[in-house]
């Protein structure tokens, strides 16, 4: 589920924004997906988890710059 409304705002983000700014959003797939494993699966998020969901946010706020 996380993965599909990930996508879905993806594609929205892609109507709106074109597809160069948008493919730029894909990076935020995973972070999505692992968010929603946390809420509806309560699977733990480990620091690993985190740093990669870190650098991920990260390279999209650099990109969008």
């Amino acid at each position: 589920a996380g993965t599909t409304l990930a996508f879905l705002f993806y594609l929205r983000g892609i109507a709106q924004l074109g597809p160069s700014r948008a493919s730029i959003f894909i990076n935020l797939v995973p972070v999505f997906s692992v968010l929603s494993s946390a809420l509806y699966l309560q699977e733990p998020i480990t620091a690993p988890t985190l740093l990669g969901g870190l650098l991920a946010l990260s390279g999209v706020a650099l990109l969008n710059r």
